[in-house]
């Protein structure tokens, strides 16, 4: 059966609607699978895991010091996430300071991902 060019062109477009379709879901459960088993124990390390994995872009560490109004030193990280902004945290010790502001990078990252997945 011979086809016309504009009969051709609608049995492509209605093709690439379904193949687009399955390919985004395909995309979500994949999404849904790498961000599902999440280890929050130590939330620095799995994020660098998700950079090494090319999941999300490197998150940069910026700290500072500065003194409560006892003289104790509180250590004030901030952390920088491509595409999704800028965290903080503050905590006395300088490496859970670090942790905080990951955890916080996390929760951000797997809250926006999945939701965005699910529509």
């Amino acid at each position: 059966m011979l086809r016309t060019h504009a009969q051709k062109s609608t049995c492509w477009k209605r093709w690439r609607k379904a193949f687009d379709a399955v390919m985004n879901l395909l995309c979500q459960e994949e999404i849904k699978r790498n961000f599902s088993n999440l280890d929050y124990e130590n939330p620095a390390s799995t994020l660098h895991e998700l950079f090494q994995k090319k999941i999300i872009m490197e998150v940069r560490y910026e700290f500072s010091e500065y003194h409560d109004e006892n003289g104790n030193p509180i250590w004030n990280c901030k952390a920088f996430l491509e595409g999704y902004g800028d965290f903080f945290a503050d905590n006395v010790s300088k490496k859970q300071a670090k942790q905080d502001v990951s955890l916080k990078v996390l929760h951000f990252i797997t809250d926006t991902v999945i939701k965005k997945s699910d529509k």
